[in-house]
């Protein structure tokens, strides 16, 4: 019997060694589960159908299907997932003006945004959307947590009253998640009998007993204010611009040396599409960085130079307005300094329709107080072209005219030539100062030239094709074919020529010289400064140049 008794209590006592075991291994993948999993919480749910957020320096980028199930369920994606659309008419959002805000408003805006896709997850910047999505959202950086929140007129908060644990479940016996200290706060969700479940500092959900917290409720004031009116921009000064070319994803700027003498960046980030929706390619990111080095940012919109989207746009006066509060409202959303138009291609019977929505969203962008400038070409004889710019009346509407003075011989040109020659380039000027104050006027530079390809058909007919190149690619090019180079004064520029596969290879190269030449004609004319296209095309030289146009003596 004793004999008996002794081995039911070795047993008890196994059983009891191992569920004590037992407990502390469960315990510990407990603990452990919370650090790999818990990586994203939305108020007091564990999100793990979609993934972890994505953290960067800037921005914290968020799972669409979050946004959509919790918050916004009207979300749209593109058919490739590229792009999120989110309709901005039924939020709570106010712009610079309580007026833009009533135009944005009423036109029904439906903004569109790229997005991330990791792991076949979709992600949307989420500090970016915060305002118009009506969270806060945040990084905690010792448990690697993102914690997104609604934003409510009063949130229950709670004070520990003395050192205690977060459990897992809402009894004693339960796991053990965290320790609480007191006077910590937490943020209380819910009240059961005896508990409260909360969040902790470092993001972690859990249980706590009742008589270890004093509940309060907090007030908060949710700021809704996209952005405010800019500083004014001093228009005394000469300035210096370059167009940054983005097709889709912007390049990163952050290791990027300052442009010593640049004033101004304007990044192609959008473009009219048809049915009205302006397709936004723009990053916030850049604009931070780009702000950091000192740049102002004038975001480019474009009529992907299509006559016919254009004319649907300028004659329909509800499309045209929808237009215009989607540019307004992007920049606001990226806080950008000024507008630049670059429409082209346009039907010559729309001259003053387009006119017309310059002055329109000009009369919007000012409300934000922007810089509003505009892109046109020499004057010449293409009603699409050229002659469908009212250079005089466009002069009067925006603050500054970019002359783009370049593509004298243009992609398809029947016969090879500079791209811009130093005589035609000055008769650009001469022309368009007929109509156009020299106060208003930037003359456009080009960091590109093109290597012309001349072969012999069996007519004995020359064939000329072209190919674009950087001006930073010519030295190369010029060293490996061991071209023949010569200056050619009457253009202005370095000519080379090379043979190559019975062919004959030519080259009016820009460079530093020539583009002295055009900067040397800025200064003669007294225009306002220079406009460049586009950025990453040049080499270190062509900055120290272009810098002089803000101290003229050096140019004599």
């Amino acid at each position: 019997m004793k004999r008996q008794a002794l081995l039911t209590f070795i047993v008890l006592i196994f059983i009891i060694s191992g569920g004590i075991i037992c407990y502390f291994q469960k315990q510990k993948e407990v603990q452990n589960r919370v650090e790999k999993v818990a990586k994203l919480v939305f108020e007091n749910i564990v999100v793990k159908d979609y993934g972890k957020a994505i953290v960067e320096e800037n921005e914290i980028y968020i799972p669409v299907e979050l946004i959509r199930n919790y918050i916004d369920s009207d979300l749209e994606l593109s058919d490739d997932k590229k792009r999120v659309y989110i309709n901005i008419s039924d939020k709570n959002l106010e712009l610079e003006d309580k007026s833009l805000t009533k135009f944005v408003v009423e036109n029904g805006v439906k903004i569109n945004l790229l997005t991330k896709i990791e792991d076949n997850i979709v992600y949307i910047p989420g500090k970016l959307t915060s305002k118009i999505f009506n969270i806060d959202i945040n990084y905690i950086e010792t448990t690697k947590v993102v914690t997104v929140d609604r934003f409510t007129e009063e949130i229950k908060f709670g004070k520990i009253k003395e050192d205690t644990v977060l459990k897992l479940k809402n009894n004693k016996f339960s796991f053990t998640i965290d320790k609480l200290f007191k006077n910590e706060k937490v943020r209380v969700f819910k009240e059961y009998k005896d508990w409260y479940e909360v969040r902790n500092k470092v993001g972690h959900l859990g249980f706590v007993q009742r008589k270890y917290i004093d509940e309060f409720t907090k007030k908060i004031s949710f700021n809704n204010k996209l952005n405010t009116k800019r500083e004014d921009f001093d228009k005394s000064k000469k300035i210096n611009i370059t167009w940054e070319y983005v097709y889709e994803r912007t390049p990163d700027i952050k290791n990027e040396d300052k442009i010593d003498g640049l004033d101004v960046v304007s990044p192609t980030w959008f473009k009219i599409s048809k049915n009205g929706v302006v397709i936004n390619n723009a990053d916030i990111n850049y604009v931070k960085e780009a702000h950091k080095k000192g740049y102002k940012i004038w975001g480019v919109v474009n009529n992907g130079f299509d006559p016919n989207i254009t004319t649907n746009i300028l004659n329909n006066e509800k499309l045209k307005n929808k237009v215009i509060a989607q540019i307004a409202f992007y920049a606001s959303l990226y806080d950008l300094n000024g507008i630049n138009i670059d429409f082209e291609n346009i039907y010559y019977e729309d001259k003053s329709a387009f006119v017309k929505f310059v002055e329109d969203l000009t009369r919007i962008l000012k409300k934000q107080n922007l810089i509003v400038s505009i892109d046109i070409t020499v004057p010449g004889g293409s009603k699409r072209w050229s002659k469908v710019y009212d250079r005089e009346k466009l002069a009067k509407i925006v603050d500054y005219i970019a002359l783009m003075a370049y593509d004298e011989h243009w992609a398809t040109s029947p016969k090879s030539g500079s791209v811009a020659s130093i005589g035609w380039v000055e008769r650009g000027i001469v022309k368009t100062l007929e109509s156009v104050p020299k106060e208003k006027l930037l003359l456009g530079v080009p960091f590109y030239t093109r290597i012309w390809k001349e072969t012999v058909d069996e007519n004995g007919k020359i064939k000329v094709t072209s190919k674009a190149i950087p001006i930073k690619n010519v030295k190369k090019i010029i060293e490996e074919n061991d071209a023949v180079v010569v200056w050619d004064s009457k253009a202005g520029q370095y000519f080379a020529t090379y043979k190559k596969d019975s062919a004959v290879y030519k080259i009016w190269i820009e460079d530093a010289e020539s583009i002295k030449l055009k900067l040397k004609l800025a200064h003669k004319y007294g225009l306002k400064g220079i406009a460049s296209w586009r950025k990453g095309y040049e080499y270190e030289e062509i900055w120290e140049v272009i810098k002089m146009i803000k101290d003229d003596k050096k140019l004599l």
